[in-house]
């Protein structure tokens, strides 16, 4: 078994994996495409127009208000994104569907030195995950897999 279909593998069955994070083998083609890991993003000044991706972790909706947050992870830790109402209905499909979830947005600081993500554009990238096990080896390409968003577990989700 090839470490991407040893990380897939794990997280099938456990949601995480001790071997490595999925994002790692997908950093090289995401670093392409000017996508900063959660790490860079935070050491962004404010209002810095960032993208980042990540698996998500948690989605929250408190009291069905005006805003969700999300809580991202990469390889290199955790990224938190505010979603505001009016975004959310231009991206509802996104937030709610997504196992990896590319955003777009600002950089905002808080007086207590907290960092978020205020996202502008959001995009399900879920089925990069069915790619994982093909980049990390070497051998041709095999087919999809068919559910590719279903390789790593549901985000929990929270009202």
């Amino acid at each position: 078994m090839q470490p991407g279909e040893h990380v897939i593998a794990d997280y099938r069955a456990t949601g995480l994996s001790l071997k490595t994070h999925p994002l790692r083998f997908l950093r090289p083609r995401l670093a392409a495409e000017g996508v900063l890991s959660c790490a860079e993003a935070v050491g962004k000044p404010a209002g810095a127009r960032v993208q980042v991706a990540g698996l998500v972790l948690v989605r929250q909706r408190p009291g069905g208000g005006e805003v969700v947050f999300i809580t991202l992870e990469d390889e290199t830790g955790i990224g938190s994104i505010v979603v505001w109402a009016s975004i959310l209905e231009t991206f509802r499909r996104e937030v709610i569907g997504s196992s990896l979830l590319l955003v777009h947005g600002r950089v905002q600081r808080s007086a207590e030195n907290v960092t978020h993500i205020i996202a502008e554009i959001l995009e399900n990238q879920s089925s990069a995950l069915a790619d994982i096990a093909e980049i990390s080896t070497p051998q041709p390409r095999a087919p999809r897999h068919p559910r590719a968003e279903r390789i790593i577990r549901p985000s929990r989700d929270f009202r």
